[in-house]
């Protein structure tokens, strides 16, 4: 896997990080799947189609963390439900890494 494709994952990491401070500013929470921040227009729709993303050589998650003291929040509005005082986002690299085979 190339240092282009390293560089995009980072890139994903950055807009999913953005998006999750826009929608706290929002909801008083983060959001706990990727679809939930299409939702609200913090993404575009090709970052939030689905709960997981395979993108740029590698598997992309967000979810509600499971580290101790994590509580889900009461949404202000509708799509603020299901909102966590933290969150946990992965890109996990793909096997064979050949960045022209992934979507």
């Amino acid at each position: 896997m190339g240092s282009g494709a390293r560089m995009e994952c980072i890139n994903v990491l950055r807009a999913i990080n953005s998006a999750q401070s826009n929608f706290f500013q929002l909801c008083n929470g983060y959001s706990a799947d990727l679809p939930t921040l299409g939702a609200v227009n913090y993404l575009l729709p090709d970052l939030t189609g689905a709960a997981t993303l395979k993108r740029h050589g590698y598997l992309f998650t967000l979810r509600k963390s499971s580290a101790p003291g994590t509580v889900v929040v009461a949404g202000r509005v509708r799509q603020c439900d299901g909102s966590a005082t933290h969150y946990y986002t992965s890109a996990i690299p793909l096997a064979g890494g050949n960045v022209s085979e992934i979507q």
